[in-house]
C-alpha cells in the first residue's frame, strides 16, 4: 500500500470522526413514545447526548426544560401538520364530489366537518385529550365525512 493512500484514509477517517463528534456535541438523540427525535442542544457538549423520555416523570421534564420545550414544539408542529393534512384530505373529497351532490347539502356537510375539526382542535388545546386520542378522533372525523358523502351520493342517484 502506498504511503499516500494511508494518509488519505487517515484524513478521511479523522474528518468523519470529527463530523460525528460535532453532530453529537450539538444534538440530543431523544427516544420518546413517537420514536427517535433530534433536539438541538442549548450549548455544545457531550452530556446527555442520548435521552429516553418514554418513562420520564414530570420532574424529569422540569430537569430537562430545554429538551422538553423543543420536543413540545416539534410535536405541536407535527400535530398541526396532521390537522392540516386531515382537513386537506376532507377538502379534496368535497371537491371530488362537488358535481354529484347538491350545493346546499355539500355546504352544510362542509360546515359540519369544519365544526368537528375545530371542536377536536379545541379539545386538544385545552389538554382534554392525549395525542393518541387526537389521532384516533381525527380518523373518526374523516370516516364520518366519507360516510356522509356516500349517503348524499346514494340519495342523488
Amino acid at each position: 500500500m502506498v504511503k499516500g493512500d494511508i494518509v488519505k484514509k487517515f484524513i478521511a477517517l479523522t474528518v468523519l470522526l470529527l463530523a460525528i463528534a460535532v453532530f453529537f456535541g450539538n444534538y440530543h438523540v431523544v427516544r420518546d413514545k413517537q420514536g427517535l427525535q433530534l433536539v438541538k442542544k442549548s450549548e455544545f457538549g457531550f452530556k446527555e447526548t442520548w435521552l429516553d423520555t418514554r418513562d420520564w416523570s414530570p420532574l424529569d421534564y422540569i430537569k430537562h426544560a430545554d429538551v422538553s420545550k423543543e420536543l413540545a414544539k416539534k410535536h405541536w408542529s407535527d400535530l398541526k401538520r396532521q390537522f392540516e393534512s386531515g382537513w386537506d384530505t376532507v377538502t379534496k373529497k368535497f371537491e371530488d364530489v362537488a358535481n354529484d351532490i347538491p350545493e346546499d347539502s355539500l355546504v352544510k356537510l362542509q360546515n359540519q366537518a369544519q365544526h368537528k375539526f375545530d371542536e377536536l382542535k379545541q379539545r386538544w388545546e385545552r389538554q382534554e385529550i392525549d395525542r393518541a386520542t387526537l389521532e384516533r378522533d381525527l380518523e373518526k372525523v374523516k370516516d364520518w365525512v366519507d360516510e356522509r358523502i356516500a349517503e348524499l351520493e346514494s340519495l342523488n342517484q
